[in-house]
């Protein structure tokens, strides 16, 4: 009887403890990943194919044990009100689209400012910038060429809409009375053109986008130029709307630079994400930045950055696990 006890009482202390080949093994207890999702923007968007892109990252290297999804989305304006409310825990939103989201600017003005206590900052990531497109025979050669036109504009909430607004000063006129906005998105907006039902169509996107490349390769096009006095005088009313260049060879026939403007994207991240899992997300990030790898998914990965100046362009915290990783690289914020 002792004998059995004393089998017994073995078996209870060792617990989980396992026989293999006649060693013991303790049975290592996994906890269950984490779901979180990341707003992008509509299929084919340079917002899209980045959180693919890291998503697909993320999962293969089982980065922080997170299982991430990518979640389409209408751009900025929607990823950053879904970040507010809890919806996501990622996402991509321009600098503009922050400002707006704090004061109750822009798109926001009629429902007013969101609250942004639960939102973070990520990194920053590429230059968003306006492309305004037209067949290659019309007349229009800048962009405020477009007064009076039907210019397709994405879908409601787009951050095309929130770029054009910008340059009523500069163009002296208000691009959303003088225009005649069509709320078309993604590819439907080449189909539109080349049917003539619409004039232009104006992207707020990373350099070589995939719908405006193809869009390139499906008829004669040519991109607008903006003035400068209209740069000068929106970079004097919105500082985060910077200058940016399309450089020639962009997209198919388009043999000259083109001078733009936009906004640097930031990531945005929740700020309920665990500070070590932030920590570890944004380490393989910049391990595969720096390797050049996510270059190899779309360039818009090559003009990321562990900027210092994130907190003042974002106008947010930096995430506290973002933080340790920047003091490792001994990058002190400005």
């Amino acid at each position: 009887m002792r004998k059995v006890l004393s089998i017994v009482l073995i078996l209870v202390m060792i617990g989980s403890t396992v026989f293999a080949n006649g060693a013991a093994e303790v049975k290592e207890v996994v906890a269950a990943p984490l779901n979180y999702t990341f707003g992008t923007s509509g299929i084919g968007g340079v917002f899209f194919i980045i959180g693919a892109g890291l998503s697909n990252l993320w999962n293969t290297e089982k980065t922080g044990n997170v299982v991430w999804s990518t979640e389409t989305s209408g751009g900025s304006t929607a990823n950053i009100i879904w970040l507010s409310d809890g919806t996501l825990e990622l996402g991509l939103v321009s600098a503009g689209r922050i400002h707006d989201a704090k004061n109750g600017t822009g798109v926001f003005a009629k429902d007013g400012a969101l609250n942004l206590d639960k939102v973070r900052a990520f990194v920053l990531c590429h230059g968003n910038y306006s492309q305004p497109v037209v067949k290659a025979n019309s007349p229009a050669v800048f962009a405020s060429d477009l007064k009076g036109k039907k210019v397709s504009v994405g879908e409601p909430g787009h951050s095309a809409q929130s770029y054009l607004a910008k340059y009523a000063g500069g163009w002296g006129f208000d691009p959303q009375k003088d225009m005649k906005w069509e709320f078309i998105d993604g590819n439907s907006q080449i189909d539109a053109l080349l049917q003539n039902r619409t004039d232009a169509m104006w992207f707020a996107a990373g350099i070589s986008d995939p719908v405006i490349t193809e869009a390139f390769f499906t008829m004669d096009l040519k991109m607008l130029n903006f003035k400068e006095e209209t740069m000068a005088a929106v970079e004097k009313q919105y500082p985060y709307h910077i200058r940016g260049v399309i450089p020639a060879n962009t997209y198919n026939g388009q043999t000259e630079p083109v001078n733009v403007m936009g906004e640097t994207t930031a990531m945005l991240i929740s700020a309920d994400v665990p500070d070590e899992v932030a920590y570890q997300l944004v380490k393989t990030l910049w391990e595969n930045v720096e390797n050049g790898s996510l270059g190899t998914v779309h360039a818009a990965f090559n003009e990321f950055s562990l900027n210092p100046r994130i907190e003042t362009v974002t106008g947010l915290k930096l995430h506290p696990g973002v933080k340790k990783f920047f003091d490792e690289k001994g990058i002190k914020l400005l």
